[in-house]
């Protein structure tokens, strides 16, 4: 029984793909932008098949003319509108990123945490000054602790509504803002864990808190290796 590859690009309308012999491709995808995600036998075929997702659609071209195989002129044309649309391998690329891309991303993430501390701050000492001195302890950890989660559930939010709107730019600093919603909130629930309770109590919620929103987030956006 042979195996064989799929290679297909990975949107939300369309999904359209091709076999070629499984070893010609591995050898062919050495010096291009492509990798391997996963495999599954089909039942009804008797085959193995599996997944591979390259960048764009001169990639998965080609893996084709190195494999030597045979694929419809339309096939190749509708991949190539993926890729210009940037529909190709959304879930398979998850997260892998440039140089710039990653600098950028952090960069975001640093200045927005910043911002949001420096805003409650802002808000806690200056704004609303009258309001926090009737209660300290309480009022002034309402407002920081308020302003921090409103702006990752914002973030958040926002981010998962325009995740597919963009181009590759515009996608970075979608996962920035993401990845800024999703640290910041984790953050906030550590802290006011800590802030609450004894710390060896605070230190196994703030640990099952932390899998859990590791959890959520891998299988929601993650879905690939």
């Amino acid at each position: 029984m042979s195996r064989f590859l799929t290679v297909h690009p990975v949107g939300k309308e369309l999904t359209w793909g091709f076999t070629i012999p499984i070893r010609e491709a591995f050898d062919a995808s050495a010096s291009i932008d492509a990798y391997w995600v996963g495999s599954w036998y089909s039942r009804e075929e008797g085959r193995w098949y599996c997944e591979w997702n390259a960048k764009d659609a001169e990639s998965i071209r080609r893996i084709i003319a190195n494999a030597a195989s045979e694929v419809p002129t339309e096939g190749i044309y509708r991949m190539e509108l993926m890729a210009r649309s940037g529909g190709a391998g959304e879930e398979g690329q998850g997260f892998q990123l440039t140089g710039f891309e990653s600098i950028l991303l952090v960069g975001i993430i640093v200045c927005m945490l910043w911002l949001t501390w420096g805003l409650g701050h802002l808000l806690a000492d200056k704004w609303l000054w009258f309001w926090v001195e009737l209660n300290k302890f309480v009022y002034r950890r309402v407002v920081l602790y308020g302003v921090a989660l409103a702006m990752a559930a914002c973030s958040i939010f926002i981010t998962t509504r325009l995740s597919s709107r963009f181009g590759t730019f515009g996608e970075t600093v979608n996962k920035a803002f993401l990845w800024y919603g999703y640290v910041l909130l984790i953050a906030t629930f550590c802290i006011f864990v800590f802030d609450i309770l004894p710390e060896v109590f605070a230190g196994i919620i703030i640990v099952g808190l932390f899998i859990a929103a590791m959890f959520f987030f891998q299988k929601k956006f993650l879905r690939k290796k």
